[in-house]
Order: structure tokens, then sequence, then C-alpha cells
């Protein structure tokens, strides 16, 4: 019977460290986000694909987009574009907020209300952004 509970415990564990919740940090701010996805780069340069995670907020949303880069002054840089499936376009102004942690730069996005909306029903299909910003 001991032994029954402790592979239960055991299993239990394992089932909820493999359904870690995601958070998208926005200095001292924690936000539910959705898993991470990637998305295949049409370039050379980079060594990894980017990925993406999307949050919630109060007022609308969040896109985090990561990229592995090769130094800490290389960057993404700039709008992004998303482009959904069904043929809309959501352009996301570039307001600075990028971070460098392991080799890997990232930054944030503010989306809308309505543009999470849109995003519920159409999936994403490509994402158009710069991925060099170098500082010198």
């Amino acid at each position: 019977m001991k032994t029954r509970l402790i592979i239960t415990l055991i299993g239990l564990l394992f089932h909820l460290n493999g359904n870690a919740q995601n958070y998208i940090y926005k200095g001292n701010e924690q936000f539910e986000a959705t898993n991470t996805w990637s998305f295949i780069l049409n370039g050379h340069y980079w060594s990894t694909d980017p990925t993406i995670v999307v949050a919630r907020h109060s007022n609308g949303g969040y896109l985090m987009l990561s990229i592995e880069v090769p130094f800490e002054s290389h960057f993404i840089k700039g709008n992004l574009t998303i482009i959904l499936e069904d043929g809309n376009m959501i352009n996301c102004v570039d307001r600075n907020f990028r971070d460098y942690v392991d080799n890997t730069s990232t930054n944030l996005y503010n989306l809308t209300l309505d543009e999470i909306e849109k995003m519920k029903i159409s999936k994403i299909s490509k994402i158009r952004f710069n991925p060099l910003g170098v500082i010198i």
C-alpha cells in the first residue's frame, strides 16, 4: 500500500511539473501566458528560430518575441506585424521593452483588446520583424 501511495505521489509531481504555467514579466508585474510557439525564420544569420508567447492584461495583452542572438549588442528592434490566417494584420509599435538574458534577445509588444479578440478567432500565420539592432 505504501509503495502504491509513493508511486502515485511521484506521478502527480511529474504531471504538475509538466503542466507548468508560463508567465510574461514586465518590470515587477507578472502575467499568465500561453504556451511558447516557435516560428521558422526565413534567414540564415540566426542560430535558432524565434519564439512567441502571448499574455493578457486588463487593457489587452502582450506579445513577447524572443530569439537567440550571437552577441548582447544584437537585439530585436522596430515594429512588428502579425499576419493572421484570415488576412488581418496587426501592427505593433516597438516601445523599447526589451531584455537580454542567457544569449536571448526579447522584445515585448502591447496588444489592444480588439487585437487579442482577432487573435482568438484566427491563428497567426506569419510574423514580420526586424531581427537586428546593433548598439555601437
